[in-house]
């Protein structure tokens, strides 16, 4: 449950920024065609890589199982079943329900599987962000003049 929890926090938060990567390209681009950049697609190239490093730390990231238990209880309705059988685990102090409590939290992790938690993706932002990327082809494609300054030095 913890890596789809994180790859569905990576999913949607890539669907939700990538339009500020592909802005940063298209900005590169636009600033290309009002002065001259030498490598002007590598360096176009920079934010869209500097936003898939991100994605790539985020997908990365643990998830610690405090968390998971309550986002599961929370997503699946399981009335904190989960997480306040892990906090009687991890108690100082024995208490009388705690064995009941964890059996019964068992039980239900067993029936538990990860497409229980369904993948979702922001769609709008993904397609706001088919404008800059758009622009930002447009623009590397088309023919810059700024190229014939970048010759004459």
């Amino acid at each position: 449950m913890r890596r789809r929890l994180r790859l569905r926090d990576t999913l949607m938060l890539a669907s939700r920024s990538l339009w500020i990567g592909l802005a940063g390209f298209a900005l590169v681009q636009l600033l290309g065609w009002l002065t001259p950049i030498p490598n002007l697609l590598a360096w176009s190239l920079l934010p869209p890589a500097a936003w898939l490093l991100v994605m790539l730390a985020q997908a990365l990231r643990p998830l610690p199982a405090v968390r998971v238990a309550q986002r599961v209880d929370a997503e699946l309705g399981l009335r904190e079943r989960l997480s306040t059988a892990l906090e009687l685990g991890h108690a100082d102090e024995a208490h009388p329900l705690a064995e009941q409590q964890q059996a019964d939290a068992r039980g239900y992790a067993d029936t538990l599987r990860p497409r229980m938690l369904p993948l979702a993706l922001a769609r709008r932002p993904l397609l706001l962000a088919l404008v800059p990327l758009a622009l930002g082809i447009a623009l590397a494609v088309l023919p810059n003049p700024q190229e014939q300054a970048l010759r004459e030095r």
